[in-house]
């Protein structure tokens, strides 16, 4: 070809993408690329191509190969940073974003990008930062992507009305633009009005390739509106829009297996696998669900077909490490344990499963030592505290009684009627009321603990719901008298945060059926943890052999000598119990045949 030719070929091909024929334009690109191998712009057309068609590691080496025989083209890195984020890769991205800006100071499409990298790796304030810095120079529509990123920023910080403000100011700007309606959408979704939010979802069409995330949101939407068939239909929609989705693969397989349908939940995955060229991550996906379906003989199984198709890598010794976990294989799950940590030296805070199989294999001092490096990361890991108390335990080490001081810090208060409620017993009925509405499901979400039951989550910001809102009025009295009563100690983990405030960082509700249970677990993302008893059946009061109970101190996998529950304490209607959320903590199974529900949070 002449290099007109190789040009009006890419020009056309380009079209072809833009019109959504990009297999047609990957053919056509492909022959100016074999035909010009040194050229970087059929490499650089090839990775948008390869982009559009969710095959992100072929993007990459597309870009980084038009990088390589063009270094230093600010379109070039600016495409790679993008493709990069989208593979959650985000420290990679931002430094070859923020090159381009420095080769092209005006170049708002990687200021753009940037802007999305921060906002996806939670850097808000960089974020918000950058959008105001651009803002002055970009036009209307231009200006609209940007206020699209701040909000977003706005609403993962946690400032839910500053959010929908620029929301709405960016669909003012440019009332067509689809992401910024999603974006709001998102917000009402938080807010529980969940009609706006369908409404917002109705106003404008996805772009292209959003449809499966617009789809999932509306899903979210529809399950809170009460409309859960066709909250199914819309992820089904989402997973068949884009099969090679694993995350949305995954939300799918969770709705179907809350509604009672756990059969359909692992089909969502096999249709796809058989639909797609899989790279992997399906597999990995499909593990972790038939893992946290507790079906364990199938997850082995699908992980030995991955393994015969991919061979043994990073990402799946760490799924294979906490399946053998789960199955109590200590020998399996350490050698995968060990392996994922050789592979990731730099993040010992990831390596749990190895402190788990260490604890499995009655090795205490290798157990502390894995969780004190973790700890160095983040000293603050629930999990991780959790693990390195375990260690002590099985190691006879009194500092452990320090760590897990049941009658110091698990705390029993009865709750008094917040203001418009005469008695403990109204407040308790009208919350009975509201709670039970939530509780439209057949079985538990998958990554939660409880067992034979339903959960649902209770906002915590922008509470409209006047009946939650005297919920958490009356928790702040319990709440602050624990935090009181803790004793000043700087070297201790829990009372080290100790405060003069305190936020509530998450809440839900859980309603047990009979036979149903909590396996026993920690929170990682509290400081405090609790449980705020609404219902509890005549047969769990006053039991003999605990059923119903919830119990302290055993952990979730085995660990000889230092995996039996230490303390009980009797669930009361209308009683609170707060406690450290490092401190392990499940139920006993009971046998009923009314319901066992709670309200618990997180501090």
């Amino acid at each position: 070809m002449t290099p007109e030719q190789r040009l009006q070929q890419l020009q056309h091909a380009y079209a072809l993408l833009q019109n959504g024929r990009a297999d047609e334009a990957a053919q056509m690109c492909d022959a100016v690329r074999q035909d010009a191998p040194s050229d970087p712009d059929p490499w650089r057309l090839m990775g948008l191509i390869e982009k559009a068609r969710r095959r992100f590691a072929d993007a990459e080496a597309s870009f980084r190969e038009a990088d390589r025989l063009q270094p230093n083209n600010h379109e070039t890195l600016n495409s790679l940073g993008g493709v990069l984020t989208q593979q959650k890769r985000y420290d990679e991205a931002a430094p070859l974003l923020q090159k381009a800006l420095e080769i092209a100071p005006n170049y708002h499409h990687a200021a753009l990008n940037l802007t999305s990298a921060y906002v996806e790796a939670g850097r808000n304030d960089e974020a918000i930062a950058l959008v105001d810095e651009w803002a002055p120079k970009l036009t209307s529509a231009v200006l609209a992507q940007f206020e699209t990123l701040r909000a977003q920023a706005l609403k993962q910080a946690g400032r839910g009305e500053e959010a929908e403000q620029a929301f709405r100011a960016a669909i003012a700007k440019r009332p067509e633009y689809g992401r910024a309606r999603f974006g709001l959408a998102g917000v009402f979704v938080d807010q529980e009005r969940y009609d706006d939010a369908l409404a917002e979802l109705d106003a404008a069409q996805p772009a292209q390739g959003d449809f499966a995330r617009w789809q999932t949101l509306r899903k979210n939407a529809l399950v809170g509106a009460g409309r859960l068939d066709d909250a199914l239909e819309a992820i089904q929609s989402a997973v068949e829009a884009d099969p090679n989705d694993s995350i949305a693969l995954q939300d799918a397989a969770q709705l179907f297996y809350m509604a009672g349908r756990p059969d359909d939940a692992v089909a969502v995955f096999e249709r796809a696998l058989h639909q797609t060229n899989d790279d992997g991550a399906i597999l990995l996906r499909y593990i972790d669900t038939l893992r946290q379906m507790e079906r364990l003989d199938e997850a082995v199984e699908a992980l030995e077909r991955r393994e015969k198709r991919y061979g043994r890598d990073v990402a799946a010794s760490a799924f294979a490490a906490q399946v053998y976990v789960e199955r109590r294989d200590a020998e399996r799950a350490l050698d995968y344990a060990q392996e994922y940590a050789r592979s990731t030296p730099a993040r010992p805070d990831l390596h749990v499963t190895l402190g788990q199989a260490y604890l499995m294999s009655e090795r205490p001092a290798e157990a502390i030592r894995t969780a004190e490096s973790a700890l160095g990361v983040d000293p603050d890991s629930q999990v991780w505290l959790g693990m390195f108390a375990t260690g002590l335990r099985q190691a006879n080490d009194p500092y452990y009684h320090e760590l897990y001081d049941f009658d110091a810090f698990v705390k029993p208060f009865e709750l008094e009627p917040p203001s418009g409620y005469s008695t403990a017993e109204d407040f308790i009925s009208a919350f009975r009321e509201n709670l039970y509405r939530r509780h439209m499901f057949k079985a538990r979400p998958l990554h939660q603990t409880l067992r034979t039951g339903s959960q649902a989550t209770l906002e915590t910001l922008n509470v409209k719901d006047p009946v939650l809102a005297s919920y958490y009025e009356a928790l702040d009295k319990p709440i602050r008298a624990y935090i009181d009563a803790l004793p000043d100690n700087p070297f201790h983990p829990l009372c080290r945060r100790k405060s003069a405030g305190y936020r509530i960082v998450g809440a839900w509700t859980a309603r047990l059926f009979d036979e149903g249970y909590h396996t026993d677990h920690v929170h990682n993302m509290g400081w405090l943890s609790s449980a705020f008893y609404i219902d509890v059946p005549e047969e769990v009061s006053h039991s003999a052999d605990h059923q119903g109970w919830i119990k302290f101190g055993q952990p979730p996998f085995s660990a000889p000598g230092a995996d039996e529950p230490e303390k009980w304490v009797e669930p009361k209607s209308g009683w609170l119990v707060l406690f450290p959320s490092y401190m392990w903590h499940g139920t006993a199974p009971f046998h009923a045949p009314t319901n066992r529900m709670t309200a618990p949070f997180d501090v």
